[in-house]
């Protein structure tokens, strides 16, 4: 069964029943998760769950399924490696926390490098945010062997668009600058006339290899 978020077309596939998804989610509505988990919890018993509750409701159960199958990689040549690319020489650069906002079909795709001290480190995450009040959401991430792993109700066409990026990514961060009068990797609004016409300023370009 295939479950759409009506705010953002997101789609996640689950074969749970309701009463499967319900048991699965229960271990985890305490303590370290918060009111959502308990309140998907309390509309799935009641059989009360409406419009992207549904979607959030086997998204969350699929996330926490222990019985879920990984989702593979997507691999397209080297041109994720590309991305992996400009992330590390940012780095070495002595930028701490890369980061980079493109624009695709009026939804921001954010590039973050994940942190080190963690498990996914030289890992890139990649965010969606569509603009319709719930911030950022996690979609996946760029692998250091320079693959993409999304997640279940990855929006279609993402990895499209982030092949596309890795294939000319200055002219996609020029024309997030153009469009939104701010700088693609630092967010600082663009002012030079210089920077305004290239669509980025002249310390990222070199930090990322511009």
């Amino acid at each position: 069964m295939i479950y759409i978020n009506p705010k953002n077309n997101a789609k996640v596939s689950s074969e749970l029943t309701r009463q499967e998804a319900i048991a699965i989610l229960l271990p985890h509505k305490e303590p370290e998760v918060t009111g959502f988990i308990r309140s998907l919890i309390f509309h799935g018993q009641n059989q009360s769950l409406r419009g992207a509750q549904v979607y959030w409701f086997y998204k969350k159960a699929e996330e926490f399924n222990p019985n879920k199958t990984a989702t593979a990689a997507i691999t397209v040549g080297a041109g994720f490696a590309r991305i992996q690319t400009m992330f590390k020489q940012a780095k070495a650069k002595g930028l701490k926390k890369p980061r980079i906002k493109l624009k695709s079909n009026g939804r921001k795709i954010i590039l973050s490098l994940a942190p080190d001290s963690g498990n996914n480190k030289d890992h890139i995450y990649v965010k969606i945010n569509d603009g319709n009040g719930e911030g950022d959401i996690y979609s996946g991430k760029v692998t250091p062997a320079g693959e993409f792993k999304p997640v279940d109700g990855c929006p279609e066409g993402v990895a499209e668009y982030l092949q596309q990026f890795a294939n000319d990514p200055l002219q996609a961060i020029i024309a997030y600058g153009r469009e939104t009068g701010e700088c693609s990797c630092c967010g600082r609004e663009l002012t030079n006339h210089v920077s305004i016409e290239l669509g980025i300023g002249p310390i990222c370009r070199e930090r990322f290899g511009f």
